[in-house]
């Protein structure tokens, strides 16, 4: 997503889903009250039905967002692999 140089945007994460946003190019802020401050290469989870109250600076701000439910699922750290544990198990890894 992409929000211009001094500017607002607002988004309700879906009741039941959680959301990921992951800033790639510019600065901004989120919250009220006591906002946070994001840069480039930062990621910031929101919590389900919470509201993405973004505020950009002179630069705009470019971030991907992702929601969804969550699995509530273990992870199973195989390297760089990441993958739930049954399909771990399913895996034949010869060395």
């Amino acid at each position: 997503m992409s929000v211009p140089a001094n500017s607002k945007f607002y988004h309700q994460v879906r009741p039941g889903f959680t959301g990921i946003m992951y800033v790639f190019e510019g600065r901004c802020t989120i919250g009220m009250g006591d906002p946070v401050f994001l840069k480039n290469r930062s990621l910031a989870h929101l919590a389900p039905g919470a509201v993405l109250d973004l505020t950009t600076g002179e630069d705009g701000c470019r971030f991907l967002w992702i929601s969804g439910r969550p699995i509530r699922e273990p992870i199973a750290w195989g390297g760089p692999i990441v993958m739930n544990p049954i399909f771990a198990r399913s895996l034949k890894l010869i060395i």
